[in-house]
């Protein structure tokens, strides 16, 4: 999931969004956590999400100079703050995400 600061027109992602969530599957988590962590690096995502629905664990990273670093480690009972300089804030409640 992408998460924009401005109205998205049309079908196709036109820019780089600044935030993306991955929820992990058991088909996908070494893609997830590797390859497409690379390419949302690469393309400039400020901060990517990776949530571990199993453990009910989610690791915020955030691109620093060019590279991801490891800003915190969230549970159900935390709310992930995002604040994009001059664009947006937003806020992701996780227990939300970690339903039972």
């Amino acid at each position: 999931m992408a998460l924009f600061c401005e109205r998205v027109e049309g079908q196709f992602f036109s820019k780089t969004p600044p935030i993306v969530v991955e929820v992990l599957s058991k088909a996908t988590a070494l893609k997830d956590v590797t390859t497409k962590k690379e390419l949302y690096q690469k393309q400039g995502v400020l901060f990517y999400l990776i949530v571990e629905p199993n453990t009910e664990v989610a690791d915020l990273y955030k691109l620093t100079d060019g590279t991801y670093r490891h800003i915190d480690k969230y549970t159900r009972r935390d709310i992930c703050k995002f604040d994009v300089p001059e664009v947006c804030q937003t806020q992701i409640n996780l227990s939300k995400v970690f339903t039972s």
